[in-house]
């Protein structure tokens, strides 16, 4: 037998079949060279080696890669960067076997992601969902592409949908102060969390999920007279730390909860020394009471951006209290809303008036 340079391969007799193994790239290929003649399957390792260095060459194992490896790629990769959503990855996965659960990933094409798409807009699901569920598959491919478990034209089109993500729903501060009533009365503790949400722009998980150990507080004769709240880049949504100083406007509420606080409980809102978690029914009940059903927890973090604007705190302030990369993302919040879009509109009116006032100016030509 001839001897071959050293990556070139071999090819090992299993049974009654011959069998190829080589690497590439740091890359393992291997398979069935689908015969018993050892010339025969030395020619097809070399046919192999060939066309393994061609960008569009679709291995053996890779025939194998389905909708689940595609699954465990992103778990794994979630899991890596301590990505919070993994939950979500299994729920989309799950809605995706639903169709493609007994298809290899080389036969899901855009025809087939079209007629899914399809089917979940036939199933009322929203076009942020359905755009979801079609980006966590894209990402399986992008990574199995990476980890060379596919070849880049393996990827398909994804068609995604076109979304309206502009947020929408404001609560100004009189009425802020009517739900705050309401709740007080009932559930203190919901108000000052809904306080605290208010004046900082803290999401709802960051909210509720506040522990003493990101607040550096000034206390003064057991009372909090200053400090500010660090909220750590692995509790925020983009990953970055958030520093927000402690103002007037959120003090107070800091100072009731350091009085209400068990020693052994880490959390700033706490309900008998446990986290809270859900309020539904006595946030709808007060919600209803002010007049403002559907109000969302959320309409908090918008509506305290749009005061913060409404003060003349300029918009890259605003952003960086919010944490807010890009204006893009900030502008998503529809912090401009259509009474404000009415202002304008008076003052433009009312620039107008002045501005016939003065009359023309009249220039003598020069000749």
């Amino acid at each position: 037998m001839t001897a071959r340079a050293y990556g070139d391969g071999r090819v090992i007799l299993r049974g009654s079949v011959y069998h190829y193994d080589f690497w590439l790239e740091g890359k393992n290929y291997r398979g069935s060279a689908k015969t018993g003649d050892r010339d025969a399957a030395e020619r097809y390792l070399a046919r192999e080696r060939e066309r393994a260095h061609k960008v569009d060459y679709l291995a053996p194992r890779t025939k194998t890669v389905t909708l689940e490896t595609l699954r465990e790629i992103v778990a794994a990769d979630y899991k890596r960067k301590e990505n919070k959503s993994l939950r979500r990855v299994a729920e989309c996965y799950a809605r995706l076997a639903d169709v493609f659960s007994r298809v290899k990933a080389t036969q899901i094409t855009t025809e087939r992601l079209e007629r899914y798409t399809a089917g979940r807009i036939d199933e009322k699901a929203k076009p942020a969902t359905i755009n979801y569920e079609l980006a966590l598959l894209r990402r399986g491919f992008r990574l199995a592409v990476r980890n060379k478990r596919l070849p880049q034209a393996a990827i398909p089109f994804f068609p995604m949908l076109a979304v309206n993500n502009v947020r929408t729903g404001f609560i100004d501060a009189a009425d802020f102060d009517a739900l705050i009533a309401e709740l007080r009365t009932k559930r203190p503790v919901i108000a000052d969390a809904c306080e605290f949400a208010y004046a900082t722009l803290a999401r709802r998980e960051n909210t509720l999920g506040a522990q003493w150990t990101w607040f550096d507080l000034d206390i003064v004769k057991g009372q909090v007279v200053g400090g500010c709240v660090r909220i750590p880049g692995v509790e925020t949504k983009n990953g970055s730390p958030l520093d927000i100083p402690l103002g007037p406007a959120v003090l107070p509420v800091i100072q009731r909860r350091w009085v209400e606080r068990i020693p052994e409980c880490p959390y700033v809102f706490h309900r008998q020394g446990k986290r809270i978690t859900h309020f539904k029914q006595r946030w709808s009940a007060a919600c209803e009471a002010i007049g403002f059903p559907g109000l969302l927890f959320h309409d908090f973090r918008r509506s305290g951006a749009r005061n913060l604007r409404r003060a003349g705190v300029p918009e890259t302030v605003i952003m960086a209290m919010g944490g807010w990369k890009t204006r893009a993302m900030f502008i998503r919040y529809g912090i401009v809303d259509t009474e404000e879009l009415s202002d304008a509109q008076a003052q433009l009116a009312t620039f107008l008036v002045a501005a016939r006032a003065k009359g023309r100016k009249v220039v003598s030509a020069r000749l």
